[in-house]
């Protein structure tokens, strides 16, 4: 199963929110009515909720080792680039783990360049549980 990008779903319900308060108060910028108003503050709280969300949905698992979290890891480069199938970044932690990302699976890389099963997501906003498939 493919992971769907979540950036465009942002951008699309940032675009039907400026849609819908066109349609329903006329204009966007017409803040001398007090609905145009509050309507200008429900799209922006629209905004940060959604990007906050995104940034959350996206965070990868703490490593194997139990040490690192989600602002310990560093991108070392691309899948193919390091002899990995596939296009994704390959992630390293503090403790030197090296990780891969594949839709809502989370794949530690050994010494040998091999994929092992170590976390997955069951959908996109649960939170990373073992991989014992």
């Amino acid at each position: 199963m493919k992971s769907i990008p979540k950036a465009p779903l942002i951008a699309g319900g940032a675009v039907l929110a400026v849609v819908f308060m066109v349609k329903v108060f006329g204009s966007v910028l017409d803040l001398e009515r007090p609905d145009a108003i509050v309507a200008a503050i429900l799209f922006v709280l629209f905004l940060v909720i959604a990007a906050c969300g995104w940034l959350f949905i996206n965070l990868p698992p703490t490593c194997e080792s139990r040490v690192c979290r989600p602002k310990d890891y560093s991108i070392i480069g691309r899948a193919q680039d390091l002899g990995i199938p596939g296009y994704e970044p390959v992630l390293q932690c503090r403790c030197g783990h090296r990780y891969l990302r594949r839709a809502n699976r989370f794949f530690s890389i050994n010494s040998r360049n091999y994929l092992q099963k170590y976390m997955v997501k069951s959908n996109w906003y649960s939170r990373w549980k073992p991989d014992h498939s």
